[in-house]
C-alpha cells in the first residue's frame, strides 16, 4: 500500500503504511527506508533521518542505507556526523562512484580540502562523470589550483558533451571553466573557447547565463568596467532578460554612476512587467532603483514613481519591501529621524512583520525616543516572541534607561531562546551597573565559553574578555585576574591582544588609586608587546604616582625612543623632571613637545614654570628657552609675559622685589 501511495507521488499518504509496516516487522530495514524515503520526499528531514536511522541498525550492512544516512546528516547541515556513513557505504561498496562523490562534498564542507579532493578522484576514476569533474574542480579553486580547475571543468564538459541527458546544462559546467580561467589570468583564452563553442547552437539564451556569470566574476573583484562588456554580451544574446539589463545598472552602481543606473534599473523594470516567469520579484528591483535616486540625491522622485506604480498591487507586503530599504538607506548615513517614516510606511503596508517594527525601534533609540522604542520592540516581539534579537534590543532599551531590572529580564528572555556569546555578556553588563560583581564575573565568564564555540560570531573574544576584566577588577579580585589572563590560552596567536586586557586591567586600577597593582598589569602589557610606546607611558605614570621617579623615567624615555614624536610623552618626561626638581631637563622637554605641537596650551604653561625655577638661579638660560618657545608659538602671550617678567630683572640672579 506504501508503494502504491508512492509511486504515486502521493507521499503523505504513503506515510502512514510504511510506518505501520516497519511497527509490524520493526527488523525488516526496508521498511525503514522506504518510511524514510517518503519522508526525504516531504523535505521532512529530520523525521528521515529517524526512520534510515532505523534501518541502519537492522541492516548495517546495507551501504545504500548508510548512504542516504550520511546524506540526510549532510542536508541537515551536520557534516562532520555526515561522514562515518559514507566511511562505512564504502567499506561496504567500495566500487561506488557516488559515495565517493557524497564524503567528498562533505569534507568540502568542512573546508578539509585534500581529502575532499582524493574522494572526488576517486570517484572520477571509477566514474569519470562530468558532475565529479566539476566537483574536483571546485577543489582546486579553493586550493588556488587554477590551471587544474580548467582541466577537470573542460573534461567535465568534453564528457558531458557524451551525455545528453545529464541534469546539469551546458552552462553550468561552463561556468566553472569561466572561472578558472578568471582566476589563472586567462580570460581572453576562455573568450574565444566560448566563441568557438558549438555547444550553446539554439541556446543563445544558455551562452548568454555564462557570459553574465563572467561578468559577475569581474564585479565581485570591484572590476565593474572590464566586467561590462559581459553583461553587454549577455543582454544582447538575450534582450528580453530584465536581470542582465539591471546588471548593467549593477555595473554602473559600482563605479557610483547613478544616474545611468537608473536607466537601466528602469529598462530592467519595463521588461520585469513583460516577463512573468523571472525569478526576481519587483521588489528586488525596486529596491535597488530606491538606492539609485537616493545616491543621486533624488529620492523624492523616486518616492512619486513609486506611488504611481501598479507593479505592487494586491501585494502590499512587497511594497513594504521598498519602504524598509529606503528607512535603511537612511539610517545607514545616520538619518534616523529621516528613516522613521519610511520603517512607518513599510509597517503600513504590512503590519504583520516584526523587522519593520525592530528598525523603526533602532532607529528611534538613536535619537533617544526611548518610550516610543520600547513600543516598537514590544509589537515586534508580539509578532515573533522567539526571535531572541528583538528581546536583545528591547534589554538595550532597558539598560539605556536605566531600568536595570526590566534589562535583566529582557536579556534573560533572549538568552534562554538561543544562547548566544553577546546576550550573556549584556547581562554581565547589566549587573556590573548594579555593582553586582559576582554575577557578572558569571555571565561573562559563559559569554566567554560560548564565543569560544562560535568562531563566526561577530564580537572578537577580546571583547568579552575587556568585560570580564572589568569585573574581576571591580570585584577586587585581582590576583584571580592575573592568574586568568597568565592562563588564558585565547590569546595564543595574537599576543597583543592579552597585552591589551593587562593594559586595560592597568588602566582600571590606576584610576581607582590601587598604583602597586597597576604597575604589575602594566609590567606584564610590555612585556608582552614591547613594540608599543602608550604601555610604556602607562607604566611609567603608575611608577611616579607611587614614587618610583628613576623607573618612572626609564619607562618614559623607551616610550620616546619607539614614538619620538609623540608631544604628549614629551611632556610626560618634562614633568617627571620637574617634580625631580631637574628644571633645566624638564624645560628641554616641554620644548621638544611644544616643537611638535605648539598650539597645546599646557605644554607653554609647564614650560613657564620650569622657567621660573631655573630663573632663581640662571635667568640668561630661562630666557633662552622661552625665547627657542616663541620661535614655535610666536603669539603666545604666557611665553611674552614671562619673558618680560625674566627682563624686567635685569639679568639678576634674584628676582625684584
Amino acid at each position: 500500500m506504501g508503494n502504491l501511495f508512492f509511486d504515486k507521488e502521493e507521499y503523505i499518504e504513503s506515510v502512514p503504511f510504511y510506518a505501520k509496516a516497519a511497527e509490524l516487522a520493526p527488523s525488516m530495514g526496508v521498511y525503514h527506508a522506504n518510511l524514510g524515503g517518503s519522508h526525504r520526499a516531504l523535505t521532512q528531514w529530520e523525521e528521515a533521518r529517524v526512520a534510515y536511522a532505523k534501518a541502519v541498525d537492522v541492516e548495517p550492512g546495507n551501504g545504500e542505507y548508510q548512504n542516504i544516512l550520511g546524506y540526510i546528516y549532510f542536508i541537515l547541515g551536520r557534516h562532520e556526523a555526515s561522514l562515518p556513513y559514507y566511511r562505512t557505504a564504502i567499506e561496504i561498496n567500495p566500487s561506488n562512484a557516488l559515495y565517493y562523490s557524497n564524503i567528498g562534498t562533505s569534507y568540502a564542507e568542512l573546508k578539509q580540502w585534500g581529502e575532499a579532493k582524493t574522494a572526488f578522484s576517486k570517484a572520477i576514476d571509477l566514474d569519470p562523470q562530468p558532475l565529479y569533474l566539476c566537483n574536483a574542480a571546485s577543489v582546486c579553486r579553493e586550493l588556488g589550483e587554477y590551471d587544474k580547475m580548467i582541466e577537470y571543468s573542460g573534461k567535465a564538459i568534453e564528457l558531458r558533451r557524451e551525455k545528453p541527458n545529464d541534469s546539469y546544462g551546458f552552462d553550468y559546467y561552463y561556468e566553472f571553466l569561466a572561472e578558472g580561467y578568471f582566476k589563472a589570468g586567462r580570460i581572453k583564452e576562455f573568450e574565444e573557447y566560448l566563441e568557438k563553442s558549438t555547444d550553446f547552437e539554439g541556446s543563445p539564451e544558455k551562452k548568454a547565463v555564462v557570459y553574465n556569470w563572467t561578468g559577475g566574476l569581474f564585479a565581485r573583484e570591484g572590476r565593474y568596467e572590464e566586467g561590462r562588456p559581459y553583461a553587454e554580451k549577455a543582454l544582447e544574446l538575450a534582450p528580453r532578460t530584465p536581470i542582465y539589463e539591471f546588471n548593467l545598472g549593477l555595473a554602473d552602481r559600482g563605479t557610483g554612476r547613478w544616474e545611468t543606473a537608473i536607466v537601466h534599473y528602469t529598462k530592467a523594470l519595463e521588461l520585469r512587467r513583460e516577463v512573468q516567469e523571472d525569478s526576481y520579484g519587483f521588489d528586488y528591483y525596486y529596491e535597488f532603483l530606491a538606492e539609485g535616486y537616493f545616491k543621486a540625491g533624488r529620492i523624492k522622485e523616486f518616492e512619486e514613481y513609486l506611488e504611481k506604480s501598479t507593479d505592487f498591487e494586491g501585494s502590499p507586503e512587497k511594497k513594504a519591501v521598498v519602504y524598509n530599504r529606503i528607512g535603511n538607506l537612511y539610517f545607514d548615513i545616520d538619518g534616523f529621524s529621516n528613516a522613521i517614516p519610511w520603517y512607518s510606511s513599510a509597517i503600513d503596508a504590512a503590519p504583520s512583520v516584526g523587522i519593520y517594527y525592530a528598525n523603526r525601534a533602532l532607529s528611534r533609540s538613536r535619537v533617544k525616543l526611548w518610550a516610543d522604542a520600547e513600543e516598537d520592540y514590544q509589537e515586534a516581539i508580539t509578532l515573533e516572541p522567539t526571535n531572541p534579537e528583538y528581546h536583545n534590543m528591547l534589554g538595550n532599551v532597558y539598560f539605556e534607561t536605566e531600568s536595570h531590572q526590566q534589562a535583566i529580564d529582557a536579556y534573560q528572555r533572549a538568552f534562554a531562546i538561543e544562547s548566544q556569546p553577546i546576550y550573556a555578556c549584556n547581562l554581565a553588563r547589566t549587573y556590573g551597573n548594579l555593582g553586582r560583581w559576582e554575577e557578572m564575573i558569571g555571565f561573562c565568564s559563559k559569554a566567554l565559553d560560548l564565543r569560544r564555540e562560535k568562531k563566526n560570531d561577530p564580537y572578537g573574544v577580546g571583547y568579552y574578555y575587556r568585560f570580564l576584566v572589568e569585573a574581576y577588577v571591580s570585584a577586587g579580585k585581582t590576583a584571580e585576574l592575573g592568574e586568568i589572563l597568565d592562563l588564558s590560552e585565547d590569546f595564543s596567536t595574537d599576543p597583543g591582544g592579552k597585552a591589551e586586557l593587562y593594559s586595560l586591567a592597568g588602566n582600571l586600577l590606576f584610576r581607582a588609586g590601587r598604583y602597586d597593582d597597576a604597575v604589575n598589569f602594566y609590567f606584564s602589557a610590555v612585556e608582552l608587546a614591547p613594540s608599543i610606546a602608550v604601555y610604556f607611558v602607562d607604566l611609567g605614570l603608575a611608577l611616579q604616582y607611587k614614587g618610583d621617579l628613576l623607573n618612572a623615567g626609564k619607562a618614559y624615555l623607551e616610550a620616546i625612543r619607539l614614538d619620538p614624536t609623540n608631544h604628549g610623552y614629551q611632556n610626560f618626561m618634562g614633568n617627571l623632571y620637574f617634580y625631580a626638581d631637574e628644571f633645566a631637563l624638564a624645560a628641554e622637554k616641554y620644548l621638544e613637545a611644544i616643537s611638535l605641537n605648539a598650539p597645546i596650551a599646557d605644554y607653554r604653561e609647564n614650560l613657564v614654570l620650569a622657567c621660573k625655577e631655573i630663573g632663581k638661579s640662571n635667568k640668561q638660560e630661562a630666557l633662552s628657552f622661552l625665547e627657542k618657545a616663541m620661535s614655535y608659538e610666536s603669539t603666545s602671550p604666557v611665553l611674552a609675559e614671562a619673558i618680560r617678567d625674566l627682563e624686567a630683572t635685569g639679568g639678576k640672579d634674584t628676582p625684584p622685589a
